[in-house]
C-alpha cells in the first residue's frame, strides 16, 4: 500500500492517531496501536516517501483526555520522525464521546458543538496553548537525513510530489 501511495504521487500523508497509550487505543475501538504507527511509517519512508510529508493526528480536549497521555503521543510521534498535527475534539451530540460532555457543556446549545470553544472550555486556553507551542517546537526539531530538505525547499509545484516521495 505504501509503495502505491509513493507510486501515486501522495506527498501528504495524514495517519490519525490519538493517542499512544495502550489502555486508551483499546477502549476507544483499537483504531492504531503505537506499533503499527511505527510500521506505517517505516512502510511508507521504505517506500521512499520523505518523512516531512507524514503526520500524525493526535486528539486534543477528548472527554477522557486524563487518560490519553497527550504529551507521551506527542513525543511518540516525534521519536518516529514525523509531524504532529493537534485535532481538537468536537462534541457531537448522540455519540457517547459527545454525551460525555454533558458534565462541562449544555450539548443542546450548537455553539458547544465547536471544537475549538470545547477544547479551551475543557482545558483551558492556557493548556490548549501550550500544547500547541509544544507541537510548534516539536515539529520544528525533526531533523531529515542529506541535503534532501535543501532540494525539496527549492522546487516548484510540479516538482514537490516527485521529491517528497520519491518514486521507486
Amino acid at each position: 500500500m505504501a509503495e502505491l501511495l509513493v507510486r501515486s504521487g501522495f506527498k501528504n500523508i495524514y495517519l490519525g492517531f490519538e493517542s499512544s497509550t495502550y489502555a486508551w487505543q483499546k477502549k476507544t475501538g483499537g483504531k492504531v496501536y503505537s506499533n503499527e504507527l511505527e510500521r506505517a511509517v517505516l512502510n511508507l519512508t521504505a517506500a521512499g516517501c520523505d518523512p516531512r510529508g507524514v503526520h500524525a493526528y493526535l486528539i486534543v480536549g477528548h472527554p477522557n483526555s486524563e487518560e490519553q497521555s497527550i504529551e507521551e503521543s506527542m513525543h511518540l510521534a516525534h521519536a518516529l520522525g514525523i509531524r504532529i498535527m493537534l485535532s481538537e475534539f468536537s462534541p457531537i451530540p448522540g455519540t457517547p464521546d459527545g454525551e460525555k460532555c454533558r458534565r462541562w457543556i449544555d450539548l443542546d446549545e450548537p455553539l458547544w458543538h465547536n471544537k475549538t470553544a470545547f477544547t479551551i472550555h475543557r482545558l483551558g486556553a492556557g493548556e490548549v496553548e501550550r500544547l500547541k507551542s509544544l507541537t510548534t517546537a516539536l515539529n520544528g526539531r525533526l531533523v531529515y537525513p542529506g541535503n534532501f530538505r535543501r532540494e525539496f525547499e527549492h522546487s516548484g509545484p510540479k516538482d514537490e510530489a516527485p521529491l517528497a516521495c520519491k518514486a521507486l
